[in-house]
């Protein structure tokens, strides 16, 4: 949110972000925070009461605010999907009352933890009864990945997609080139069980995992590592991924979300694993063959490296092109 509005100043539209709390109002600077300053500035932020807002108004909505729509549906609205699983628990929410989406959830609920159905079929199955009970049609959607754009067709018609950029400092990254180093980064957030079983049965390898760190240290890590694995769930394009391009890392992934679509993680399918527990050897003897080809590796994934850092520019273009198309 704070990347649009940065970027919509930086283009002359008049933008405003507001930081929201319900059905009362959107509310105001004091909520602010510093680490956002690089995009927005004070003069950005506004404080507004719905009794105000103007009939030709548009409001963006980020996924996860779903629940809160209702004191606005006169008003012309977008949201925003950065992911598709996270919006799920707010929509739980909204549709308590539902009798048809409670009884349907929680059976497919029942379904998943019995291992019958995937995740993304549950998800299938949810998200057109969540479009039409919530009247999601009449809205405007802005798909952060392409995983969100492909997943809405045939349920949300009016969709585009709007991604974000990366923000590391790139000046540092040309400035700094560490000698690699042979292990492994994980963001023990996501995926944890695989890697719990991975770190345990293959102690041989340094598995480092990213946590409790600024960025400026997450990012001299990744500078020094070769490789970066990621088998979580990927509810958007994640950022982590992408930071590890950046630095040089070899990124190894699931097919989890858009981790299985190339315009999102867009590396060759062999650093692709289904399944990674059951194709661990395979696993292993790629992690391997990265620390000993680490620059045939590079190479393999330079593309991807060149679609991240040329993220600023194509997102530039895509807040052109809606602005534009939401003034005319």
């Amino acid at each position: 949110m704070h990347q649009f509005v940065g970027m919509a100043h930086r283009l002359n539209f008049p933008v405003f972000i507001a930081y929201y709390t319900g059905y009362v109002e959107i509310l105001h600077e004091e909520y602010f925070n510093e680490r956002y300053s690089k995009h927005v500035s004070a003069t950005m932020i506004r404080k507004i009461q719905v009794h105000a807002l103007d009939p030709g108004d548009y409001l963006i909505f980020p996924e996860v605010e779903i629940p809160y729509l209702k004191p606005y549906r006169n008003y012309k609205i977008a949201i925003w999907w950065l992911s598709i699983d996270n919006a799920i628990g707010p929509v739980r929410l909204a549709l308590s009352k539902r009798w048809l989406y409670r009884f349907l959830s929680g059976c497919l609920s029942q379904l998943l933890k019995l291992g019958v159905i995937h995740n993304y079929q549950r998800l299938q199955l949810l998200y057109p009864i969540i479009s039409t009970q919530l009247g999601l049609q009449g809205y405007d959607h802005f798909c952060q990945s392409f995983y969100a754009y492909q997943f809405f067709n045939g349920i949300l018609p009016r969709k585009t997609l709007l991604g974000d950029f990366t923000d590391l400092p790139l000046d540092c990254l040309k400035e700094s080139k560490p000698s690699k180093e042979n292990q492994v980064l994980y963001n023990p957030k996501k995926g944890y069980e695989i890697m719990e079983w991975f770190i345990h049965q293959f102690p041989e390898i340094s598995w480092i995992p990213i946590q409790n760190m600024t960025k400026e240290e997450v990012t001299a890590l990744m500078l020094r590592s070769k490789v970066y694995v990621d088998f979580g769930n990927h509810p958007g394009k994640d950022r982590i991924p992408r930071e590890a391009t950046l630095c040089g890392c070899i990124v190894i992934t699931n097919r989890e979300g858009s981790a299985a679509f190339f315009e999102d993680v867009g590396i060759a399918e062999n650093y692709k694993f289904l399944n990674p527990l059951s194709e661990y050897t395979e696993i292993l003897a790629l992690i391997h063959d990265i620390f000993i080809n680490y620059p045939n590796h590079r190479n393999q994934q330079w593309s991807y490296y060149e679609t991240v850092q040329n993220e600023f520019d194509a997102f530039q273009e895509q807040v052109s092109r809606i602005l534009r198309s939401i003034l005319d």
